[in-house]
Order: structure tokens, then sequence, then C-alpha cells
């Protein structure tokens, strides 16, 4: 059975990696690694080869196996800013999901230093006028919750902050646009 569509969503993966820098971004790893690049490149063509057949494997015996590379239709479906509920290094667009390590180091430092310099950094309102956060949606005071829970220093600074220094949403409008520009 010949599944052309399947070829064509994986060259849409292929081109949105592309696209989005991902696919540069390994190749300077390569780069940097040296000899070891060349056996990696190998193995992930490898590794591409079996996704591929057993993605294709999967799809086949799938009831309708076209309805599930369906563009989404609802905006909550295209969303990868808030759609996974969890600290702000968390997400579910699979361009960034391995450099979710790296966007947990970066955040967590927005709560690190002296405490009077972590207070400024958080009162600084967003420099980006179009930048844009609803304390009230569930989304984002869900996304709120989670990152307290995950960074005890986010805790004891809203504690400390929440309301004499800054109101709630300001303070989380200010964390979450300085994550933002991580």
């Amino acid at each position: 059975r010949e599944m052309n569509w399947l070829k064509q969503a994986v060259s849409s993966v292929e081109a949105k990696l592309q696209e989005t820098g991902v696919t540069q971004k390994l190749a300077d790893v390569g780069e940097k690694i040296g000899p070891a690049a060349s056996v990696a490149s190998s193995n992930a063509r490898s590794l591409m080869s079996a996704f591929s057949t057993t993605i294709e494997a999967s799809l086949a015996a799938a009831p309708n196996p076209k309805a599930l590379l369906n563009e989404p239709t609802k905006k909550s479906d295209r969303d990868v800013s808030f759609d996974t509920v969890g600290p702000p290094w968390i997400t579910s667009h699979l361009g960034l999901k391995a450099f979710e390590a790296d966007m947990k180091m970066s955040i967590l430092k927005i709560t690190e230093g002296e405490l009077d310099d972590v207070r400024r950094r958080l009162r600084e309102s967003p420099g980006d006028e179009s930048f844009e956060f609803d304390f009230m949606e569930p989304g984002c005071t869900a996304r709120a919750m989670a990152a307290l829970q995950a960074d005890p220093r986010l805790q004891e600074l809203r504690h400390k902050m929440v309301p004499s220094l800054i109101n709630e949403e300001a303070f989380w409008r200010n964390y979450f646009y300085k994550c933002d520009l991580v």
C-alpha cells in the first residue's frame, strides 16, 4: 500500500525543522563534535528510516490515517505556548522539545541573584506592548501554579512581593514576559 501522503508529511516536518533553524543548530553541534557528527548523522538517518517505517505501519493499521494529519481547526490546538500545563519551560512545540533543559536553566535564572535585583527584574513592565497575558485565563493560571511548584525561589518572591510591591496580575505578566524572552 503506497503512503505518499506520509512521505509528504515527513517532508513537511523536515521543512519546518529547516525553517525554524533546528536543522542548522543540529548541524552546528555536529561541527563542534567533529568525527562523531558523521556517526550521529548516519544514526539519525537510520532512526528517521526506522521511525518512518514504524509510522507507516502504525498508520496503515489506523481506521482513518489521513484524519491524523489534518490541520487543527481550533485556535487552542495551534497555540503551543499554554497548551501543556507545566512550568514555563515545558512545551508541546516539537521544534523546541530538545531545548527544554536549556530553557529551564535560563528561566530559573530569572529568580536568581540578590533579592533587590530580582525584585527589580520582576517589577519591570514588559517592553513589548504586543505581549498578551490574561491571568484570568485558566491555562495561564494553571501555568503560574506549575511555575510556583517548580521554582521555590519564585514562590518566595511572590510571597514577598504580592501585593505589597506589585499586584498579582502584573507580577505574573512580568514573569511570563521574561520567560517569553527566553
